[in-house]
């Protein structure tokens, strides 16, 4: 009920967006098994048609663009081909950033960078030409995230493979 009074008091709303059923996070929805290559059976003309009904797993999903007025509106998902939401990984609170169908834009990855560096954020997890990357101010939380990402069978690659954050990484930690 607090992020839906939060999402109404800075009117924004998820309109024509439905990324986050297209396949670019990993759900099962009623059964099916969600992911990239394999969107949402219940998505229909940019729209949920079980919308009502839907399940749990689609009504706890909080974007952050629609609950956090300091993301910019540039940022909204269609316009910037990213998904941003919070998770727990081993108790640490991750910033966490999806590609949806490009890699995010020197735009997108400078305001993540910036976020790191005033220290607004401490972690990211971002997937970046498929595949992940965790960026922290944080030395202990690399080993927990890392350790998290692999017992779900990903691995994570050195994040100065990003530009951005290869000329920036000496200043983030």
């Amino acid at each position: 009920m607090f992020f839906e009074k939060l999402q109404k008091k800075l009117h924004r709303t998820c309109g024509t967006c439905t990324l986050c059923c297209q396949g670019y996070l990993k759900l099962v929805v009623r059964g099916q098994y969600i992911h990239q290559g394999n969107p949402c059976n219940y998505l229909s003309s940019n729209a949920c048609s079980i919308y009502h009904e839907r399940p749990s797993v689609c009504k706890e999903f909080k974007c952050l663009y629609l609950l956090d007025i300091s993301i910019p509106e540039w940022m909204k998902p269609t316009n910037s081909n990213v998904i941003i939401y919070f998770r727990i990984m081993n108790n640490i609170p991750i910033l966490e950033v999806m590609e949806c169908g490009i890699p995010p834009s020197t735009e997108v990855l400078e305001w993540l960078s910036k976020k790191i560096e005033d220290k607004k954020i401490t972690d990211i997890v971002i997937k970046y030409n498929s595949k992940l990357y965790h960026v922290s101010t944080n030395k202990e939380h690399s080993i927990k995230v890392k350790d998290f990402v692999e017992k779900y069978g990903d691995t994570l690659s050195d994040v100065r493979e990003i530009p951005v954050f290869k000329e920036r990484i000496k200043n983030l930690i």
